[in-house]
């Protein structure tokens, strides 16, 4: 009964010390002081455009336009009627520029958020020499919309060839 006794109370001092170093543990851990909350950064989402443009660029480009006024006189002529809420939305639009043929492509492949910019990544796609084209200058284009954002733009472009 002694012996039963002894094995208790050296259990119940072991479960002791084990609950005082893990009440210290849980104290440290909660006392450090909270990490600032970093911006949004990575990818973001956006919308793409389905809405059929011709592009007024003989060369690539990307822009993004933040306002209604901005979009219109971009355009050289009529802009498009694309119905944008420039108060919630940003309009990026990329270019391919003049292309020879049909068969080429562009489209905004993500965009990147980091502390201080967006990166739009864009690819651009050509007709492989096996290809059956249009005969017919293009001017591949494509807009997407992201939420309003006031951070600068870059635009990074890729290109791929299509075998057909």
């Amino acid at each position: 009964m002694e012996l039963m006794k002894d094995w208790l109370g050296a259990i119940f001092i072991f479960l002791a010390g084990l609950g005082i170093i893990l009440g210290a543990v849980l104290i440290t851990q909660s006392s450090k002081p909270a990490q600032e909350s970093k911006p949004d950064i990575g990818p973001i989402e956006f919308i793409r455009l389905e809405i059929p443009l011709g592009g007024e660029s003989q060369t690539r480009q990307g822009k993004m336009f933040r306002n209604q006024v901005e979009w219109d006189q971009y355009w050289q002529q009529q802009p498009p009627e694309i119905p944008v809420d420039f108060e919630k939305f940003n309009l990026v639009l990329v270019e391919a520029g003049e292309k020879p043929t049909g068969g080429f492509t562009i489209a905004v492949k993500s965009v990147i958020q980091s502390e201080k910019n967006l990166t739009v990544q864009v690819e651009e796609t050509r007709p492989g020499s096996n290809c059956l084209v249009t005969q017919a200058f293009s001017y591949p284009v494509d807009a997407v919309l992201l939420s309003k954002i006031q951070k600068e733009v870059s635009f990074e472009f890729s290109q791929k060839i299509r075998d057909c």
